[in-house]
């Protein structure tokens, strides 16, 4: 795997006030008819909400960016605001020059209102009873004589071009701030990351036709996979310095991670060597020929790919004890975990609801010890606890 390495800026404490790094232009503002023109044969040619980065295209939506999630309420609350002429707030671009010199834009916040508004104007919904094809000439030139305010981010002289993709990542979160930016939705702002770029190998590498890890269908689209699939990279080489109170596969804990590590064919290596070990833990659990596993009519989905669940515990184990560790155990447990359908909730009796499903030291190890301390006397801790299980092995 090619990796471009850069030294990051210094994150300034809260007391110290950072230099300059970013300058913004403000732009003439910009109409709805701009920016929906057509070619002669009917494609946009500013902005298009169905594409991303396009070369054709003059406004792209990077791939950091969400896919648009309003719902039908606010969809046409934004087409109200235009005929009434409210304002709709100010769209941000980050300025790029390709290699055959020509300047094209980033959308890094307004791409949603862009997008609601495009596909309005493509009769994708009603708005008041209407499509834009129903409306008066009168009310579709209104609509799309409305004007959208821009400005234009650009890297100032003492910035490096690979310091400014940093930033301009930095900008987009901070842009999100207030709103529902999911952890995912930060970790695939920097898919251009060492531990992330190495997720995504990771989640191409592992799919199966069981779709164990629920990756089957991971794109830039359907991304939520990702945060444990970094969590695991992270716990498998840095969980030492996690605390009791970070979280495997929360962004915040992460970041520094993502932003600072860079990983070598001796991580790789190390995180491979785990997982080729975890999926043939799961294969031969699910080809156990046992008469009771036989009879499992439909199979719940276990979570393989949640990190709360079979993977962070396993992998714990793994890290205590790599030369002794049991695969035995696990397609045991995960076996009794298929047949026995209270055994999942039961097997976590008198522990704390923080510790039954935390992904922190604290919490997989609690749960750890509990797995263990069932495998060794399976109907003393059953009975001790109240848990419900039945050996598939009788």
């Amino acid at each position: 795997m090619t990796i471009i390495i850069f030294k990051l800026k210094k994150k300034y404490k809260m007391e110290e006030i950072p230099s300059k790094v970013v300058k913004q232009e403000v732009l003439t503002p910009i109409t709805l008819r701009e920016l929906f023109e057509k070619d002669e044969e009917g494609n946009y040619t500013m902005f298009d909400s169905y594409k991303r980065s396009n070369d054709t295209l003059e406004y792209c939506i990077p791939e950091h960016q969400r896919l648009p999630q309003w719902n039908k309420e606010n969809k046409e609350k934004l087409i109200e605001t235009i005929f009434f002429g409210y304002p709709i707030g100010t769209i941000t671009l980050s300025e790029y020059r390709k290699e055959d010199g020509n300047i094209k834009y980033n959308i890094e916040d307004g791409q949603t209102r862009l997008s609601v508004l495009q596909n309005y104007f493509d009769n994708k919904f009603i708005c008041c009873g209407k499509k834009f094809e129903d409306l008066r000439e009168i009310q579709k030139n209104s609509y799309l004589s409305y004007k959208i305010p821009r400005i234009v981010l650009r890297k100032c002289d003492n910035v490096t071009d690979a310091e400014h993709e940093c930033n301009i990542h930095d900008i987009f979160e901070r842009l999100q701030y207030g709103k529902s930016l999911s952890d995912a939705d930060k970790i695939w702002n920097r898919n251009d990351k060492s531990i992330v770029l190495f997720a995504i190998e990771l989640i191409e590498k592992y799919k199966t036709d069981e779709n164990y890890f629920n990756n089957k269908n991971f794109s830039s689209k359907k991304r939520n996979i990702l945060p444990e699939f970094t969590g695991i990279i992270c716990a498998c080489l840095y969980l030492d310095d996690f605390s009791d109170k970070h979280y495997l596969t929360a962004y915040r804990f992460q970041y520094r991670f993502i932003n600072n590590k860079i990983i070598t064919d001796e991580d790789e290596e190390k995180v491979i060597k785990f997982m080729d070990l975890y999926l043939e833990i799961i294969k031969t659990a699910y080809s156990c020929q046992h008469d009771k596993l036989k009879t499992i009519v439909k199979e719940t989905n276990l979570n393989f790919q949640k990190c709360n669940k079979f993977w962070g515990v396993i992998l714990q184990d793994y890290l205590q004890n790599e030369i002794s560790f049991n695969t035995e155990k696990w397609t045991d447990i995960i076996n009794i975990t298929r047949l026995s359908s209270q055994f999942s909730d039961t097997i976590w009796n008198g522990i704390s609801k923080g510790n039954r499903q935390n992904t922190t030291k604290k919490g997989i190890n609690t749960r750890l010890k509990r797995l263990n301390d069932f495998y060794e006397n399976k109907n003393a801790i059953a009975a001790e606890h109240g848990i419900k299980w039945e050996n598939y092995k009788e």
